[in-house]
């Protein structure tokens, strides 16, 4: 007989995000609200019970160095395009 447990998935996710020190977040472009992984709150060293940031926390958080790669959902990027 084979089984596997209902959350696997979900546990697998947890792991892999507290593994390689990753997480994702989701934005809703109509209410403005996000949700965000258990690791999105371990990178910002936030308190879950908190929420997640607003995007504007979010960008004030981002380091210097990363400002520039971060862009607003559903808009083009404004850089040229690298040559290959």
């Amino acid at each position: 007989m084979w089984w596997q447990r209902v959350d696997e998935a979900r546990r697998r996710l947890e792991r892999t995000e507290l593994l390689g020190s990753l997480g994702w977040a989701e934005y809703d472009l109509v209410t403005g609200r996000s949700e965000w992984s258990p690791g999105m709150f371990r990178i910002f060293e936030r308190d879950p019970a908190l929420g997640a940031m607003s995007r504007s926390e979010q960008a004030a958080a981002l380091l210097a160095d990363d400002r520039g790669s971060a862009r607003r959902p559903g808009r083009p990027s404004t850089a040229a395009p690298r040559p290959t």
